[in-house]
Order: structure tokens, then C-alpha cells, then sequence
């Protein structure tokens, strides 16, 4: 019978797709009252660009969408209704594709029959840059989700001619040559893990993507650290929920032990004087009370920015310990103790120069038995890798004396043995990601994205999410347990982000360092 979907589900694979598709084939079922769109088959379009999207648009119609960064090629087939209340097999076949002249001929087969042809121009090749999903695609909320039942679901690197799409409308489900991936759905079992039948390793993980009811609070903790990833689209569009940011971390410095406050950039969405006094005066309040550091982002300004007229650390002395540049706040750093555990929060600005990595270096080396926390605005990608050149807004767009995330690790993090995290934010992601990497002195570096402005921008009618990450440190410092709350919502987001980590700590009396 098929498996069903809801938005909140997401079965995703964690390999990027390494091929571009030139069939997409399914067994669906829809309803025949249904109204409006029926929903994606599978997908990846809301990862960034290239993409494609095999879904089922209005009125039961097949759709194929296909995006680069020049543009978008569609295709609709009119004359296709799919909404029968029966189990229908689709395919969309390209053929005689010819990717500089963006031409071929883009095919539609219902129930193993050729139903109709388009000879495509502009026709886009979407290579892949993330994982497929099924049921649904990237976007957050999920909004256009399978609104009926999959029972099979398979691409493949090659066009399946007119003999072989009949002989999979007859044999469904069986591996075949040129897959891509394939998924057999007969069961309808929801809520686990998919294999890939084809044997290339594009298992779906499943994610309940959503807020949860109810959690039971961590406990078992000796102090913590609140991290606020970027506020961007609460400040451009919900500001008058900003102060519910602090709110929460103010209410909660005793009683969680909060003993550092961390901004990851993108403090504001347009850089303007309004949004900076109405957000850094909800900061401010921090003032004196814990300390906390802020890094800039490319939304607050890479040139002319107004971050260095805002952002001051004259009333928060607990913690503040020097800058690279007297008189501005780009790059500064600090230190504090939790017990006989040292701390360093290294803060750089958007794609820190060779001269800013050089001087962080010396800075960490001058203090061996601080735990470093490395804070950035664009450091790691959504993917779990070190953010290039060719990912989302990367700094080097701005020039070439801007760092990316991957020579950001090259030039200072994998050389100190006493960097343990780095934080960033910059890459939208519902998740929190985590990527572990052994740095040059075969130390362990904790590295994560966290990034809620897409969660915030798809919630924007209900005022914005304000997702704080709260960090629960065992006594040693190695053991930390992380929880992701909406302060706005008043609830926890995502299964997933509620997790543990450990971290490779240096202890107070390590005193050698190599560089």
C-alpha cells in the first residue's frame, strides 16, 4: 500500500548525490478528491543551487524542476491526472541530453506508456549538492510533503528507454542497472531508516522535524554556556520577539549556572541603525551579569558596518581579555575558569585575514592550558565540511585577503592542540551539525554549525523561533550535553539536536604546545 507522509517527517540520505539523474520513477497513490498540489516524490530542491525536485503539482500533474544557477527549467504535464485513488507508476526519462546546448527530450510515461514528450530547451543539468529526500525536499516546514503514498521510488544515471520503463511498470521494486538509488516502500512502515536498494550507500535517515511536546530537562551538569546562533530574521522581521532571547538566558543564569554567553554573527538582517540599538540594548542587558562575546557577520555589514559603533564590551569586564585592532571589536578574545577547567573564546571576524589568523595563533599559543573555543561567523557548511569557495556566501566572494572555513583550518585550527570547538553560524540548517577532525597533533576538534535563520523565517508568521543552544558541561569539562530551545515558542526543536558530545579537553597543567 505504500508509506505515507507528514511535515514533520524527513527521510534523508547523508551521501550527497554524486549523479545527475535522467529518470525519476515512482509508484504512487493519491487521492482523487485531493485538492491543490499532491506534493514531492523526491528531492533536494532548498539546499542551495543545483537541484531538482520529481513531484506531482496541481491537479495531479507530473512534474519534473530543475535548477543550476543560471536559472530553472521546468516541466508539467498538462494532459496527466495521476489522482486515481489507485497505485499509479510514473517516469520522467531524458533523453538525448546534451548539457552545453541545454536541449533533450524530456518524456512522461503513466503505467509503463508513453503519455507525452517535451523537446526541452534551456534545459538545466542539475548536479546534485546534497542528499536526496524523500517525501518531501529541503525546504523548511516541509510544506509541500507527499500528501498521498509512495510504494517505490528510484533515479537512475541513464534514460530508461520505452522497453524498459514498461518492464518496470511490470517489476517494481528490483534492482536494475544504472540506479542511482532505489527505495521499496511496499511495507508502509513510517518513521525508520530506508536502505538503498541499489547498493550506492544513499540510505535514508529518518528525523521527526518539528517542536516536541515534552523533554525532560538535563540534570545531571555542572555549569553550562548559552550559544546564540543568527538572529538575522528575528531582528529583520519579528524584533519585537528579540528581547525573548535574553529574556531566557537572563532567567536562567543561576539556576543553569550559565557561565559564558556566545554569538555566532548575523546579529541583524539589514545592517541598519534601527536594528542595531533596538538588538545590542537586549545584549547589553547582559552587561555585568555574564559574559558573553559577539562576532560579526556578513548581514551586519562587511563594509561600513556598523558592528564596531555597537558592539562594545566596556560594560562586560568578567571575561574580555584583549583585540587584535585597539579600539575595534572584530576580533577580540577571552578568557575565564569553570573550577580548575581554563577557558580561551577566540572571536573572528567574517572570513578573518592571514594577519587576524596569524595573531589568533600566537594568542592561543601563548596560553597552553585554556580550552579554546574557536567563534566565527562562516566556518562549516551544512554538509559537515569546512565551507569553500564554491558553498553559500563564502567570504572569499569579498575578496581575496577573506578566509573561508577550509583555510581557516588549514592556517590556525588543526595546528594548536589546545582548540577543542569551533562555532559558526552563516549556512541554514534546521539541524545542528557536528563534525569531528583530528588536528595535527592528533588532537580531536569538535566543530558546529548552528544556524537557526531558516527555522526562524519559516515560523516568522507565529513570531519567529529564537533558538538558544544550551551547552551542560560535566565537572571535567569533557562531557557536554547540548538542548536547542525556542525561545519564542517556549519548546524544544528537533529529536536530533538534543544529543551529547564529547570534547578533547587540555588539563590546568599542560604546558607544551606545538605549532
Amino acid at each position: 500500500e505504500g508509506m505515507s507522509f507528514a511535515s514533520e517527517d524527513s527521510y534523508s540520505s547523508t551521501k550527497k548525490i554524486d549523479a545527475f539523474p535522467l529518470t525519476y520513477e515512482a509508484v504512487i497513490t493519491l487521492p482523487k478528491d485531493l485538492s491543490g498540489r499532491g506534493g514531492v516524490i523526491f528531492g533536494i530542491y532548498g539546499s542551495g543551487n543545483p537541484n531538482f525536485n520529481f513531484e506531482i503539482s496541481e491537479n495531479g500533474k507530473p512534474r519534473l524542476y530543475l535548477q543550476d544557477a543560471d536559472g530553472a527549467y521546468v516541466s508539467v504535464y498538462p494532459n496527466v491526472d495521476v489522482r486515481t485513488g489507485e497505485p499509479v507508476h510514473i517516469a520522467i526519462t531524458i533523453e538525448n541530453f546534451d548539457s552545453e546546448a541545454q536541449t533533450g527530450d524530456v518524456k512522461c510515461y503513466i503505467n509503463g506508456e508513453l503519455k507525452t514528450t517535451d523537446t526541452a530547451a534551456a534545459l538545466r543539468a542539475a548536479f546534485p549538492v546534497a542528499g536526496v529526500r524523500l517525501g518531501g525536499d529541503h525546504r523548511e516546514k516541509n510544506e509541500q510533503y507527499f500528501k498521498g503514498s509512495i510504494t517505490y521510488a528510484a533515479a537512475y544515471a541513464d534514460a530508461r528507454t520505452a522497453e524498459e520503463i514498461k518492464a518496470d511498470y511490470a517489476s517494481f521494486g528490483e534492482y536494475k542497472s544504472d540506479m542511482i538509488f532505489c527505495y521499496d516502500l511496499s511495507s508502509g512502515e513510517t518513521g525508520k531508516d530506508i536502505a538503498d536498494l541499489s547498493g550506492n550507500g544513499y540510505d535514508l535517515e529518518y528525523q521527526y522535524v518539528g517542536f516536541l511536546e515534552s523533554k525532560e530537562a538535563v540534570e545531571d551538569y555542572a555549569y553550562s554556556m548559552a550559544v546564540v546562533g543568527d538572529t538575522q530574521k528575528i531582528s529583520g522581521f519579528n524584533q519585537a520577539n528579540f528581547d525573548k532571547i535574553y529574556d531566557y538566558i537572563l532567567d536562567n543564569v543561576t539556576e543553569k549556572n550559565i557561565q559564558f554567553v556566545i554569538g555566532l554573527g548575523d546579529i541583524t538582517e539589514y545592517d541598519t541603525t534601527a536594528e542595531w540599538e533596538y538588538d545590542m540594548a537586549q545584549i547589553k542587558r547582559m552587561d555585568d551579569v555574564v559574559p558573553y562575546s559577539l562576532v560579526r557577520g556578513n548581514h551586519d555589514g562587511v563594509t561600513n558596518s556598523h558592528f564596531d559603533t555597537y558592539v562594545s564590551y566596556d560594560g562586560e569586564k568578567k571575561a574580555f581579555a584583549g583585540a587584535y585592532e585597539e579600539g575595534s571589536e572584530l576580533n577580540t578574545y577571552h578568557t575565564f575558569s569553570v573550577g580548575d577547567i581554563k577557558y580561551m573564546v577566540m572571536c573572528l571576524d567574517y572570513g578573518p585575514s592571514d594577519e587576524v589568523l596569524e595573531w589568533a595563533g600566537e594568542i592561543i599559543a601563548a596560553h597552553p592550558d585554556h580550552n579554546v573555543i574557536v567563534t566565527t561567523h562562516a566556518y562549516l557548511f551544512r554538509d559537515g565540511t569546512t565551507l569553500d569557495s564554491g558553498d553559500l556566501v563564502p567570504p572569499s566572494n569579498y575578496g581575496p585577503t577573506y578566509n573561508n572555513g577550509d583555510q581557516i583550518w588549514d592556517k590556525l585550527i588543526k595546528k594548536y592542540e589546545n582548540i577543542v570547538l569551533v562555532l559558526s553560524g552563516h549556512d541554514p540548517s534546521r539541524e545542528i551539525v557536528v563534525t569531528k577532525t583530528e588536528g595535527d597533533n592528533g588532537n580531536t576538534v569538535t566543530q558546529m554549525l548552528i544556524d537557526p535563520q531558516g527555522v526562524d523565517a519559516e515560523y516568522s508568521d507565529e513570531g519567529g523561533c529564537g533558538l538558544v543552544a544550551m551547552f551542560y558541561f560535566s565537572e571535567d569539562g569533557k562531557t557536554v550535553q547540548v538542548e536547542y530551545y525556542s525561545t519564542i515558542q517556549e519548546k524544544y526543536y528537533m529529536y536530533t539536536n538534543q544529543f551529547t558530545f564529547e570534547l578533547d579537553v587540555v588539563s590546568a597543567s599542560y604546558c607544551f604546545l606545538t605549532k
